[in-house]
């Protein structure tokens, strides 16, 4: 609870980098989203558990680099951790590109936290990291995920085959993009 200094907040949700005192509470909310998640996330590397406490500590390694944005989605009226949101694979110079990856805790779904905790990230995404381009990959039977980039302004670019595996198995994904300059600021509401 305000365990680190919000990099963006909203009415109900912030954004946040992780710190040593969150591992316990991530843990118990992928603990208790493991099924929920399932389907929609990558298997960790053999030998690491999902849940893990090497899973949190590879996230803090990664929390803040050149390539990683690493953030936790926290209640504003409490400080509970109600997800994750990746801004992966920064790439700057003619590219200015990344990956967003993200996820709502179980307990949490279907609250309009996510909705929120988009717009933040492209806030951060578009004018403090000064990036041109955001993709979203998704698995094309992800209906909640297609409708929160679709509300959040995302074109969809096409299908990748087979391009990240998922679940254990290869499985294609919807690229959906979206442009600074497409991009309008929506209140994070």
């Amino acid at each position: 609870m305000g365990h680190a200094r919000a990099l963006q907040a909203g009415k109900r949700v912030l954004l946040r980098r992780p710190v040593v005192k969150d591992e316990a509470e991530f843990l118990a909310l992928l603990r208790a989203s493991k099924t929920f998640l399932r389907p929609w996330e990558p298997r960790p590397p053999p030998g690491l558990k999902p849940d893990s406490p090497e899973r949190f500590r590879r996230m803090l390694r990664a929390r803040r680099d050149d390539r990683h944005e690493k953030l936790l989605i926290c209640r504003r009226e409490d400080g509970a951790i109600v997800g994750y949101m990746g801004i992966n694979e920064i790439i700057m110079g003619p590219f200015q590109s990344a990956f967003l990856g993200y996820w709502t805790g179980a307990p949490h779904v279907r609250r309009g936290y996510m909705t929120e905790a988009l717009q933040l990230a492209l806030r951060h995404a578009f004018r403090t990291l000064k990036l041109h381009r955001v993709e979203a990959n998704i698995i094309p039977r992800n209906k909640a995920s297609k409708a929160l980039v679709k509300r959040a302004g995302f074109t969809r670019e096409g299908l990748s085959r087979r391009y990240l595996k998922i679940a254990g198995r290869w499985q294609d994904n919807e690229r959906w993009v979206l442009l600074r300059e497409d991009w309008k600021p929506r209140r994070a509401t």
